[in-house]
């Protein structure tokens, strides 16, 4: 289940599969995919499970086919550092939607050369403004606009009866910036402490987008 939130007047459509669709721009904003970390780790020797190999370029496939877009935002880190099978299999997506401007907030993990990125058809830049909102990779100072990031990879701390408590990603919005949850499985997370003044929107096992109290 989804939950809309309206930030600098802009309504846009918070996603369980943790991304951002703002209807209006036909634009479909995702962060830190990290693409072939898994591979990555099972390289290393780490028991990934083989089937979660693939999930973030089925859940992407997912949004691209249900949602009438324009562009793609991916605020950095859509690759995990070296070129793997993950790249091929992304290009073969993404050669199912050849009208689609794809745009890379590029990211500390965003190293490839210039040249495989203009074969992945990617716009590439550090920053990228758009109507009231300014998008990076990093959360920065970005006066006169809202900033909208990624690369933390938020999470929050909710807390049942006695002890127990359960930690999920979320989508973290403050007076001046938001920050989106990891897209990437395996990629990690960050626990906010929020202010009472922020808003924040947890991501349930269930696949329901809840908002909940800082």
């Amino acid at each position: 289940m989804t939950q809309l939130h309206t930030v600098e007047g802009e309504e846009w459509t918070l996603l369980p599969e943790k991304a951002v669709y703002w209807q209006k721009e036909k634009l479909l904003i995702i962060s830190d995919l990290h693409l072939g970390k898994i591979s990555h780790f099972r390289k290393a020797g780490l028991a990934v499970p083989f089937q979660a190999k693939n999930k973030n370029l089925e859940e992407l496939s997912f949004l691209l086919l249900n949602h009438s877009l324009k562009t793609v935002i991916f605020l950095g880190d859509l690759f995990h550092s070296d070129n793997n099978a993950a790249t091929e299999l992304y290009i073969e997506l993404f050669a199912s939607f050849p009208d689609l401007r794809l745009i890379l907030i590029k990211g500390n993990h965003d190293v490839f050369d210039n040249s495989l990125y203009e074969k992945l058809d990617l716009e590439v830049m550090d920053r990228m403004d758009l109507g009231p909102f300014s998008f990076t990779h990093a959360p920065e100072d970005t006066p006169g606009y809202y900033n909208i990031a990624g690369h933390v990879h938020p999470a929050v701390r909710m807390r049942g009866k006695g002890r127990s408590s359960l930690r999920l990603p979320c989508f973290y919005f403050t007076e001046s910036h938001a920050i989106l949850p990891s897209f990437g499985v395996f990629t990690g997370s960050f626990t906010i402490k929020p202010h009472k003044t922020d808003q924040i929107y947890a991501i349930l096992p269930d696949s329901t987008v809840t908002k909940v109290s800082a």
